[in-house]
């Protein structure tokens, strides 16, 4: 679409400015390197306002500092994460395990993007690390300050800090309404890994979220394993917050130019990483065995069984046919389950669940976490792996799209 003629001295204006305040913002950066005074003054500064806490630095040094050097041989993907970055949305980065994705993230940044005042600052947090800690608040604290010492630490306060470090462009844009401040931009690594295992982790990334999409103090990238990962954060019920990248297994012919042994890396499902664990561990006559165990691994260490959020269809649906139609989707999942493989203990389930479900309203229902479902099933006689199934089948089928109304009602 041609621009209009008169918004075309507006916006020349507006780039002009732009790059003057990266010079000036460089010139300002170069001083208080160079004055011992300033430098010593701003450390001071920082750490009057945010005590030993982590700040935004340049996201290029955070991430050098993760996974160690390189491996060869390394693919080549086609795609670049920050260039997927826009103002309304956070960024759903999915990709499967050992494909690369923390790499990509790290070789993404062109090198001008490295330092300086066009460089790309913000936080690198690791869900992976959520292992080491009993709770979700240790880990957070321990991202953000390296030790469970110091407490009631909020992401948030370390964005408004860069923020309110860009003064020139906070004057100009609350006074005149020219420039903007530049985002941090917040990366959650290993993202699926942390909530499974501490779920309530998806509000406080309801609430990243919101510092992104609607106080613009950050760009956010959530990295995910599986389809259950994104579609646990694409279910969450405050409109279209997100941008959805899969990563595309690079092909064949491409690995092989970049030193891969194509044979090894097509049994390896085109897998980077599970080539380079196949290649140093295995001999090629128990090559597939070795990656349908390992895969089989993976899936169950490192992704979400179902999505955690339900989907949002359900709540689409009338409500006085909700609990009936999902009483058939549970029924139905169970018959095909293989832990409950006999009529007797379908039907079994079925009354603990019928009578679970008559009284519960739409909004208990949709939002009851896992465990809470199984001791309400445990309470009502279920065995513990009838209830513990029971449970998960709810969450499972609440997570997916709600299936249609027949014609009518189904009348």
């Amino acid at each position: 679409m041609a621009e209009c003629s008169e918004n075309r001295p507006r916006k020349d204006f507006l780039d002009w400015l732009n790059t003057g305040m990266n010079a000036i913002q460089m010139s300002v950066g170069l001083i208080t390197v160079l004055g011992a005074g300033a430098s010593v003054r701003s450390m001071a500064m920082r750490q009057k306002w945010y005590p030993e806490a982590r700040c935004v630095v340049p996201l290029w040094q955070q991430l050098q500092s993760v996974g160690g050097d390189l491996k060869r041989p390394t693919v080549h993907f086609s795609l670049n994460p920050y260039k997927e970055l826009v103002p309304d949305k956070s960024l759903i980065l999915q990709g499967r395990n050992k494909e690369g994705k923390t790499s990509l993230l790290r070789t993404s940044i062109p090198f001008y993007r490295w330092w300086s005042f066009g460089g790309y600052y913000g936080i690198y947090l690791d869900g992976a690390q959520g292992k080491g800690v009993n709770s979700f608040e240790k880990w957070q604290t321990t991202q953000m300050f390296g030790s469970t010492v110091n407490g009631g630490s909020e992401i948030g306060k370390a964005l408004k800090q860069y923020r309110d470090q860009q003064r020139i462009r906070c004057w100009l844009h609350d006074y005149l309404g020219l420039t903007h401040p530049k985002p941090a931009i917040v990366i959650v690594d290993q993202f699926e890994e942390l909530l499974k295992r501490f779920p309530e982790a998806l509000d406080w990334a309801n609430t990243l979220t919101n510092l992104h999409v609607r106080d613009n103090l950050a760009r956010v990238v959530f990295v995910v394993n599986s389809n259950a990962g994104a579609k646990t954060l694409l279910n969450l019920n405050q409109g279209v917050r997100f941008k959805h990248l899969i990563m595309t297994p690079v092909t064949s012919a491409e690995a092989a130019a970049c030193g891969v042994e194509k044979t090894w890396f097509e049994k390896c499902k085109q897998n980077i990483g599970l080539y380079k664990q196949a290649r140093m561990t295995v001999e090629f006559e128990k090559l597939d065995t070795f990656v349908e165990q390992t895969l089989t691994d993976w899936s169950d260490d490192f992704h979400l069984p179902f999505p955690l959020k339900y989907d949002r269809s359900w709540r689409r649906l009338p409500e006085a046919k909700v609990t009936e139609m999902f009483l058939k989707e549970l029924r139905k999942t169970l018959e095909r389950g293989t832990a409950l493989h006999n009529e007797e203990r379908v039907d079994e389930g079925m009354r603990v669940a019928e009578h679970i479900f008559a009284g519960t309203s739409l909004p208990d229902l949709l939002d009851t976490p896992q465990l809470v479902f199984q001791k309400r099933f445990e309470s009502r006689g279920a065995p513990r792996d009838l209830a513990e199934q029971l449970a998960k089948s709810t969450r499972r089928i609440l997570g997916n799209p709600a299936p249609e109304v027949p014609p009518n009602g189904g009348k």
